[in-house]
């Protein structure tokens, strides 16, 4: 399950923020909590720049926080990407 907002302000610049929360329907039998099926969430934070009707650029900030499936592993994982998208 997921939900987002994404922004505006002009015409060039957009701004958005997405929170996801993963869960599985069936618990694995390896896993370390065997009865719990929370996965995790995750939060993405991006910001967007049209620099051209055919080019844009985007920065994006992710964290994944896992769930109590993964028992003692509860190390966040982050990422950011930089994208460049050409349209033709």
């Amino acid at each position: 399950i997921g939900a987002g907002v994404t922004t505006h302000p002009t015409s060039l610049l957009s701004f958005g923020i997405d929170y996801y929360v993963y869960t599985a329907q069936e618990s694995a039998n390896f896993s370390p909590a065997p009865s719990e099926s929370s996965l995790g969430t995750e939060l993405d934070i991006g910001a967007g720049f049209a620099y051209t009707n055919y080019l844009t650029f985007r920065a994006t900030y992710a964290m994944f926080s896992p769930g109590k499936a993964y028992g003692a592993f509860t190390n966040n994982a982050t990422r950011f990407a930089l994208e460049a998208v050409g349209r033709f």
